[in-house]
């Protein structure tokens, strides 16, 4: 005869039911098939293409791919070959010669260890031009303004400064001036050529270290003027912001200009070392704080009262 369960057996069983944990349907795997590639880049350098894009980590379930497949990049119908294994950012170049003349369409698709593909990555349409040859003879000079960089190319409609590694200017002429520099520190420059979507490999470096040999404007304005016992000689100030001071040359009669005054910080003077009825002629320079010493005014012409 069957007994009745006790409550301690039906306490077990409803137990031993709680702990399968079984809560609707199975989920089905996952199918681990990357994510696109979205930042797919594309540019003739010199006389190769150059591609760059990210080789994605992730499923399109946002899960973490443990392995990498192949990549499958394409140049047009040319299967490009591309590193295998890693993750992350990856630059893969190609000839480009035997696309001169042709529009290249560029794209990529990443797989997984299983080979499921990712959908293809963004498209980019390169037309390929003759290469374009480096800038060359790159020559810095020290200028007032700064540093003035000139050089030759024979081709490219316009150019990329760098200084140091950083790009610095872009130029529709083979010149540039740097105005940003400070005097005594070195600079070091490289130059490319661009033109639509072609660049050449990088011309120079050429460096310099710019040095302040440059004198102030020379003084403008000056007049005598008849004092008392003296001549008063005025002009216009000086606006360069390493002005140090003016020198003023004197000459009796017709005798040669000479140095009476240094170190005078402002725009006027008086001569008291007359003799009246004398002729006298004067001129003014300006002098920064280097030392460098502008040409000399024109002179003018007093007899003394």
């Amino acid at each position: 005869m069957r007994l009745p369960a006790t409550p301690v057996a039906v306490t077990v069983a409803t137990l031993a039911l709680a702990g399968c944990g079984y809560v609707g349907e199975p989920l089905p795997p996952a199918l681990n098939i990357p994510v696109r590639i979205t930042d797919l880049k594309a540019v003739e350098h010199g006389d190769s293409i150059v591609i760059e894009f990210t080789a994605p980590d992730k499923t399109t379930e946002n899960l973490a791919l443990k392995r990498r497949g192949e990549v499958e990049l394409f140049a047009g119908e040319a299967r490009v070959p591309a590193p295998p294994g890693k993750f992350g950012a990856m630059k893969v170049d190609t000839p480009a010669r035997p696309f001169i003349g042709h529009e290249v369409l560029v794209r990529a698709r990443t797989l997984n260890a299983r080979g499921r593909a990712s959908e293809w990555s963004n498209e980019v349409r390169l037309r390929v031009v003759e290469p374009l040859a480096a800038p060359k003879n790159l020559a810095a000079e020290n200028v007032p303004e700064g540093v003035r960089l000139r050089w030759e190319a024979a081709r490219g409609s316009s150019f990329r400064v760098f200084r140091a590694k950083d790009l610095k200017a872009a130029s529709q002429k083979p010149e540039w001036t740097d105005t940003e520099v400070e005097y005594g520190s070195k600079y070091e420059y490289s130059v490319q050529a661009v033109l639509e979507q072609a660049e050449s490999e990088v011309g120079g470096p050429v460096a310099i270290t710019p040095e302040d040999k440059f004198p102030p404007a020379v003084p403008a304005g000056l007049q005598a003027l008849a004092g008392t016992d003296t001549i008063e000689l005025a002009w216009d100030r000086s606006a360069e912001s390493d002005f140090k001071c003016y020198r003023v040359y004197r000459a009796v009669e017709n005798g040669e200009l000479e140095r009476i005054a240094d170190l005078v910080e402002t725009p006027a003077f008086s001569d008291k070392a007359i003799q009246s009825g004398k002729k006298y002629r004067y001129a003014v320079s300006a002098v920064d704080q280097k030392g460098n010493e502008s040409a000399k005014t024109e002179a003018v012409e007093m007899t003394a009262p």
